[in-house]
């Protein structure tokens, strides 16, 4: 029975999923007993006409009763009921849910015994002179510590201790008109350079005796999808939004007035001012 629709007895949606019978064709070999069957309900012997239809081979398959009709009906209606007065509402929950289960991406403190951790919580613990974060990958029961590894992953770990890096003095993006001292930083062009030597109007990158590239920026691109994105690197992400009801738009300028379609399709179009127009298809 469906939960949220308490007078349609025969389905379970929007709370879960029907299964509905799979019918078969009568074959010829079923003919006697299915002859057997109308002639005792013609003959209004419902006794006789049951124990024919017990003797034919996957008789609930071959015979479609009422409830088979009324359970397709009601599961039908359900569907009408749920998309034309419901499914706002239950977006909106399953969007708190979701926001619920990010709130739980959280750095919560150190790890303590007596506090009660949420799956996703982060906490630091400390093994002899090592300090990590854990990620619960469970609701944790008080007490069990980053060690169970049934509750906690760790998500840090701490590398080989590197060169000491040069003394820079960062100095935002690069000017023409600006002094600068050795081992000054700037940005330009994409990029973090170190000044080699005192200098004025040297462009990073045209004097290798002056600036040192230091590091070049890079944008990556995260894939927001429901499929695994082809030629992907092992290590590489991509957010994966299968079961989200949620659904990711790239909005592009719309010219204004905003078209009946546009409407429609849910965009929306400010004019020069900043105004939301606001219209019906």
């Amino acid at each position: 029975m469906s939960t949220r629709y308490s007078d349609l007895s025969l389905t379970s949606f929007p709370d879960n999923i029907d299964t509905f019978k799979t019918f078969l064709n009568i074959d010829a070999s079923d003919g006697a007993l299915i002859k057997g069957y109308t002639d005792a309900m013609q003959d209004g012997n419902q006794t006789l006409a049951l124990q024919y239809l017990a003797q034919l081979p996957s008789a609930t398959q071959k015979i479609i009763q009422a409830t088979d009709l009324n359970k397709m009906t009601e599961a039908i209606l359900a569907v009408e009921r749920f998309f034309a007065s419901d499914i706002h509402d239950d977006i909106e929950q399953r969007q708190e849910t979701w926001k619920q289960l990010v709130d739980n991406f959280a750095y919560i403190n150190v790890w303590a015994s007596g506090t009660v951790y949420k799956k996703n919580n982060l906490v630091s613990y400390t093994i002899g002179t090592k300090t990590n974060i854990y990620i619960a990958i469970a609701d944790v029961p008080t007490g069990i510590n980053p060690t169970n590894g049934n509750y906690w992953r760790v998500l840090t770990q701490s590398g080989k201790q590197g060169v000491s890096g040069a003394g820079l003095a960062y100095r935002s993006g690069w000017s023409a008109g600006e002094d600068y001292q050795k081992d000054n930083a700037v940005t330009h062009d994409g990029a973090l350079w170190q000044s080699l030597a005192e200098n004025t109007n040297v462009e990073p990158g045209t004097n290798d005796s002056i600036w040192k590239l230091i590091m070049p920026y890079a944008v990556t691109t995260y894939p927001i999808q429901d499929t695994q994105p082809v030629a992907q690197n092992e290590g590489e992400l991509w957010f994966d939004t299968t079961g989200n009801p949620t659904k990711y738009y790239k909005l592009e300028p719309l010219i204004n007035p905003a078209s009946a379609s546009n409407i429609t399709a849910g965009f929306e179009a400010y004019d020069s001012q900043g105004n939301l127009i606001v219209g019906t298809a």
